[in-house]
Order: C-alpha cells, then structure tokens, then sequence
C-alpha cells in the first residue's frame, strides 16, 4: 500500500484484521511511531527524504523461553516477496531489509521466519542463495547463543562461514561477507 509517498506493510491479521491502529496525536511518540498490538509501526524520513517503515516485533522469540507469535504473524512481510523477483528487487523488499534489521538488533527467530522465503525461490546451488542461507544460519547461531546452547551456536557459525564461502563474491544485496562475519564474530 503507498500513501503520500510512504510505504507501508499491513499488518497481519494477528494483529487487528489489517487495520493500522493508531494511538491519538497527543500520545505518539517523538518519532511519530504508530502503535498496532503486536507491533510498533515507525514512519520517518531517512536521509535522501524517502519515507521508510520501519517494523519491530513486540518481542523475540526464545524457543522454550518466551511465547511463540502467533501463527501468520509474519505473512505480510513475506509474502513482498514473489518468485521471479530479480536479486536487486529481492534485496529491496521489506522481507530482507527487515530480515537484516532484526538479525542487528536481536530479533534472530523473527529474522528467519522473514528471510526463509527469499532462500525458497533462489536458484540451488546460486552464490545468491548461499548467501541467504549464510544470512539464515548466523541468525540461528545467534538465537542459539541467546538460548544458552553455546557448542550449537559454534557449530552453527561453521556451517554458516560454509555456505559464505560457497556465496563468494556476493555483491548484490547491498551487504558482503564482512557483514555476515560481523554479526558471526558475535558468538562466543
């Protein structure tokens, strides 16, 4: 949905039937954020004056440890993604923008669910997939540690730095391998 130059993503039925809920000017946060159950939705500008929609999940998932999001919760940002979609346009949907995002800011489970459908439709065996893949895997590596499950986390960070290696050079999504191993370094 585009309105007055922003885009914005749904949100999913778990949240409230496809209509944004908005709390009353007066208690908006500084940033103009929008509240929906489940989700804090932020409209800003970032720097070129383009709109952006940033979305966060209300918390991450620890498998054993917090609630699991409702089923679905995620559809509307996967499905931005369409098979026959171009590498640059799959790099430009809210799925692996989002999918990035939350891998930076510890959302690991949620990350997955939302890059998982991009891995899906690249072609096997394509450096591209491998990447996501890579992308994939440092995010469970990660959500491994968080759990606690230290030797499956490092086993997990081989696995990934295989499938990055198979992805090598990967140019196209806006980010390399030393993204990658950034956010692997982090696992102890």
């Amino acid at each position: 949905d585009r309105r007055n130059g922003n885009t914005f993503i749904r949100p999913c039925r778990c949240c409230h039937s496809g209509r944004l809920q908005t709390r009353p000017a007066s208690r908006t946060t500084r940033s103009g954020a929008q509240a929906c159950i489940g989700f804090l939705h932020q409209i800003g500008k970032d720097r070129g004056g383009k709109g952006r929609h940033r979305v966060t999940p209300s918390h991450a998932y620890l498998p054993g440890l917090t609630p699991r999001h409702p089923d679905g919760c995620f559809d509307a940002i996967r499905q931005t993604v369409d098979r026959g979609m171009t590498v640059q346009e799959l790099a430009a949907t809210p799925a692996f923008n989002l999918g990035k995002t939350w891998i930076e800011t510890g959302f690991y489970w949620e990350a997955h669910e939302v890059l998982e459908p991009i891995w899906l439709i690249l072609p096997d065996a394509s450096p591209d997939r491998y990447f996501i893949q890579s992308m994939i895997q440092t995010a469970n590596a990660l959500l491994k540690q968080r759990m606690g499950r230290g030797a499956a986390a490092r086993r997990i960070v081989g696995l990934a730095r295989a499938a990055l290696v198979s992805a090598h050079p990967v140019k196209s999504w806006g980010i390399d391998s030393a993204w990658v191993e950034n956010q692997l370094a982090k696992v102890q």
